[in-house]
């Protein structure tokens, strides 16, 4: 069996939780979602693929994910 490779990506910037919103519920900042569209560019320019994508069920990791 061939050699696998692993890559972690953490959430982008997240707004600050504040009282009326849970952790778990934090939207992306504006600095996060114009990172987050900028790394999609630099990877869709490479033809990135893979096999899996997991993310944690918090609003951040899944916006970040898509």
């Amino acid at each position: 069996m061939g050699s696998k490779t692993l890559y972690l990506l953490r959430h982008a910037k997240a707004k600050s939780a504040g009282i009326l919103i849970e952790d778990h519920d934090r939207p992306l900042s504006d600095k996060g979602i114009k990172d987050t569209n900028k790394l999609a560019n630099k990877l869709h320019k490479k033809d990135f693929s893979c096999d899996l994508v997991m993310i944690s069920p918090a609003v951040r990791a899944i916006t970040t994910a898509q």
